[in-house]
């Protein structure tokens, strides 16, 4: 987190994150937090800024010099929208203790954040349409902690010496949903921004003493912390110092807990006036111990936890085991047979086993897990379990994530050299530093037939199309080696891949 202050020239930067439709019920927040004064300022700048104009008269508002750097900070948290607003400096009267004038420039033209907007208003539009109907407050919070851990990239480049080429927009609702690329401030913004669309009191919680920005919301009549940038670790390192990344890992840890939790957490010295009470009410919540992304279909949560597939009924609060996800064995790559337990934890133990990463797809109602070397998918409405891919070498899937119409996977070749890359039913792309865009992409390469899996109709059909006894196939899929020419070398790959599957 950077923390903006404000000195006697009182010059501030603001660098805003980015939203479109603010509910007048959330902007009337608590008095101690924004007081009345503050919030008609508040009008007359969020005006001004809407205009493009170079300042504005506040004069009339009595805010005190002292809380000027206070009342800035909080600016930018409820208005995550006015990403384009560079820098603001603050005029006073030696005869006063109160600011008059607000003078501030901008980012980019105006023509330049019209149509960023329209690119943040699409991106929000298809992520809040994409929440299933009829989800309470919590469960809209949790699905989208999971979407924006899931798709959110922190830039570690804010750590290291060549920060000052950092982009603006690392602090930005822009950033976290159009780049995909942000630090906390950004993730922060963005849940601030989803909230406001749904009418649900948020806040940003900032500490200088962990030079870190997390959320606070009201549920009820309770405070609760939300840090979705700790939900993901980002880039771990393995056993010879290379980072890799962890694809779908998602800690619950960090959602909806009270301040004893997030104190537990190591998190301390947030700037916030009014704190989370100690709530018991999500602390045995059915997201508890779980590593990956809930799906909410038809009333219920579906979700890996403690090595069984479960799923809860949003209304009873009852939760169901579905499948138990059993002990596999596979082989290292010295031949000898290794096993694979999944993670267990229980209320006096620390857990143990590997955590069984999951993700969900909506579009197929599928929540694919990985068991040793073996990614599944298990559909909601046929309840069928089915491998979708194996590795065809020693070693086991170390995480997965399903996004953007690919199944992501993280290995590991037991020998602890692990591989951060993304494979697409058999043929790995590109390393992780440069994955290529996938977006719109068909799912499966190799689905000749597009039925949703892999079988001997696809290897006949692209015996077929090479035989050329059938004009169309889906071409984007056949291309199995992404070579740009559909060949035997494709057939060659795809029987490698269906005879793993069987």
């Amino acid at each position: 987190m950077t923390k903006r202050l404000v000195t006697l020239v009182l010059s501030v930067t603001l660098l805003l994150a980015t939203v479109l439709v603010a509910p007048e019920t959330v902007l009337a927040q608590q008095e101690e937090y924004f007081p009345e004064n503050w919030q008609a300022a508040e009008r007359v700048i969020l005006s001004a800024w809407d205009n493009y104009e170079d300042e504005a008269d506040v004069s009339e508002f009595n805010i005190d010099l002292d809380d000027t750097d206070v009342f800035c900070d909080r600016l930018s948290s409820r208005n995550p929208e006015y990403f384009y607003v560079t820098v603001f400096n603050i005029g006073y009267s030696s005869a006063s203790d109160y600011v008059l004038t607000v003078y501030f420039d901008y980012f980019y033209t105006q023509d330049k954040v019209v149509e960023m907007r329209e690119e943040i208003e699409q991106k929000a539009n298809s992520v809040l349409n994409s929440i299933p109907d009829n989800l309470a407050d919590e469960e809209k919070l949790l699905f989208l902690y999971d979407y924006i851990a899931s798709n959110n990239n922190y830039d570690f480049l804010v750590f290291s010496d060549y920060n000052e080429n950092l982009k603006p927009e690392i602090r930005t609702v822009y950033g976290c949903l159009i780049n995909n690329l942000s630090i906390c401030e950004g993730i922060a913004q963005t849940l601030i921004y989803f909230c406001k669309r749904l009418d649900i009191e948020c806040y940003a919680v900032g500490s200088d003493s962990m030079n870190h920005e997390w959320n606070m919301v009201k549920l009820g009549n309770n405070y609760y912390h939300i840090d979705i940038t700790y939900a993901s670790p980002g880039f771990e390192k393995d056993t010879e110092g290379g980072q890799f990344q962890p694809y779908g890992y998602i800690s619950h840890d960090y959602f909806l807990i009270s301040d004893k939790q997030i104190k537990s957490l190591d998190h301390k010295g947030w700037d916030i006036p009014f704190l989370a009470t100690d709530s018991t009410t999500y602390e045995k919540a059915y997201w508890k111990n779980v590593f990956g992304q809930v799906g909410f279909v038809d009333g219920f949560a579906y979700f890996i936890r403690n090595g069984k597939l479960s799923r809860c009924n949003l209304s009873s609060g009852a939760i169901t085991d579905l499948y138990i996800i059993p002990k596999c064995y596979f082989k290292s790559k010295d031949g000898y047979k290794r096993i694979w337990v999944p993670y267990t934890v229980t209320d006096d133990s620390e857990g143990s086993g590997f955590h069984t990463i999951f993700s969900f797809d909506y579009e197929r109602n599928n929540l694919y897990f990985e068991m040793g070397n073996t990614a599944y998918s298990y559909n909601v409405n046929t309840k069928s379990i089915v491998s979708v891919y194996s590795l065809s070498k020693t070693g086991y899937i170390l995480s997965l994530c399903y996004k953007n119409n690919r199944l992501y996977m993280t290995t590991n070749d037991i020998n602890d050299k692990i591989k951060t890359e993304a494979f697409y039913f058999g043929e790995k792309s590109l390393s992780a530093d440069k994955l290529p865009d996938y977006t719109g992409a068909l799912f499966y390469a190799g689905d000749i037939d597009l039925n949703g899996k892999i079988g001997i109709s696809d290897v006949l059909a692209l015996k077929k199309y090479l035989a050329k006894a059938v004009a169309e196939i889906s071409l984007e899929n056949a291309d199995i080696n992404k070579d740009d020419v559909i060949n035997l070398l494709d057939l060659a790959r795809l029987k490698v891949i269906y005879m793993n599957m069987k």
